[in-house]
Parts: C-alpha cells; sequence; structure tokens
C-alpha cells in the first residue's frame, strides 16, 4: 500500500536507490521514495528521501580502470562536514576477489570507523565468499549490512542465503545491481533489505515504470499470501 505524505510515496518493502539521473529522474525518486546511491561524486542528498555511498569499485572496474579511492574518501569527508550521514557505505572491495577482497575491506574498516565514526559500513560479499562462514565477520565491528555484489548468477543463486545470514547477525541486506522488476521482486521475497539499480534512470520514465510495476506486484501478493 502507498502512502502520500508531503508529496512523498511511502511503501511496504525494500528501501530503493538508484544513480541522480536528469531532473525528472530526481522529481520521481521524490514523489516515488526511492533514495540516492552516491557513488562517482558529491551530489545534494536533500533532493532524495534518502541516500548511501558507494565506493565505486564496481565502475572502475566496468571501465577497466584502477579504483582511486580520492572520489570515495572526498563523499564521506562531506557526509561530515554538511552532518548528514548515509543510511550505510560500501567498504572498498575488490570486484571478483572473494577472500582478497575481504581482507581489502576489512584493513579499510579499521581506517574509517576511526575517522568516520558516525557512519554505518556496509560489507560487499561476491563470488568466492561463503555465506554462513563464521570468520566473516571477525574484526568487522561497525559493519551494519552486507552487501552482495558479484556476478548476476552467483548473486541471484545466494542472495536468500545472504539475507538470512544477515538477519541472523542483525545486519541488513542490500542487494546491487537489481534492474528488472523479476529481480526486484525475487530480492524482496528473498528477504532483502533494500536494492540499487542505475538501469532506472538511462532514460526518462524508466524509473516510475520499474516501482510501480514492482510494487503493484507486491500489493497484489500481500493479500495472497494472507489469504494462504
Amino acid at each position: 500500500m502507498l502512502d502520500g505524505m508531503d508529496g512523498v510515496l511511502e511503501a511496504e518493502g525494500m528501501k530503493l536507490y538508484t544513480a541522480g539521473g536528469s531532473i525528472a529522474n530526481r522529481r520521481d525518486c521524490k514523489e516515488l521514495g526511492v533514495g540516492l546511491m552516491m557513488c562517482d561524486g558529491w551530489r545534494d542528498p536533500s533532493e532524495y528521501p534518502y541516500f548511501a555511498v558507494d565506493n565505486g569499485a564496481f565502475s572502475a572496474w566496468t571501465q577497466n580502470k584502477t579504483w582511486n579511492s580520492a572520489t570515495f574518501v572526498h563523499i564521506l569527508n562531506r557526509c561530515e562536514e554538511e552532518r548528514c550521514m548515509p543510511d550505510f557505505a560500501v567498504l572498498p572491495d575488490i570486484v571478483g576477489g572473494g577472500v582478497l577482497s575481504l581482507e581489502r575491506s576489512r584493513r579499510w574498516l579499521r581506517l574509517l570507523r576511526e575517522e568516520y565514526p558516525g557512519i554505518s559500513w556496509a560489507l560487499a560479499v561476491q563470488d568466492g565468499m561463503e555465506p554462513f562462514d563464521s570468520s566473516l565477520l571477525t574484526g568487522m565491528g561497525g559493519v551494519r549490512t552486507i552487501f552482495v555484489g558479484g556476478t548476476m548468477k552467483w548473486k541471484l543463486k545466494t542472495m536468500g542465503q545472504w539475507a538470512a545470514f544477515a538477519h541472523e547477525n542483525g545486519l541488513s541486506c542490500h542487494v546491487g545491481r537489481i534492474g528488472t522488476v523479476d529481480n526486484m521482486v525475487m530480492a524482496d521475497v528473498l528477504g532483502a533489505d533494500s536494492i540499487d539499480s542505475t538501469t532506472w534512470v538511462q532514460r526518462n520514465g524508466c524509473l516510475r515504470d520499474h516501482v510501480e510495476a514492482y510494487r503493484a506486484f507486491m500489493a497484489m501478493r500481500k493479500p495472497l499470501e494472507e489469504f494462504a
């Protein structure tokens, strides 16, 4: 069910995040209650109902570039200066890096949680990591979210397990790059608390189409579950 409040449509279910996009997309984000996933530079978070920060490693990887921490650190500094804390910030990781990625995240966490004590951190998990590995969260104090990255095939296969792992450890579960309505519904059904996609803002109207279709399906599904 959608409820209007101060021009924003709120809905039960997952939090949704996307990239900045056009003025029309930003307007749709505010109206539909979709947050910003800040990645490639600082944007005014007040234009969105909520926001999170990605470290940019995946974006660099897709462009065959070496990841540079400067933009990520700049965003964190602005968050501190503006006194606006994201829902979470994704610890630096290595795309497809498995255990090496985990070690990079652990090293960065030791530095970041002292420098930015007000920020909640997300640990990126991906191909090569196993759900329910008891050592995964060792030394990870300050992590509040499991961020499911990795290849699409691996992500769709394991995101339900990661959601269960996160919840058993008192954490939330976010799934990255979930662009299609089918995958949005699957993530919700399997227990994800939030998702993101840049696909929704690649053309005007796409964001609204995806969000409304997803929410309409979930609103229809809920009475069926109660009846069953």
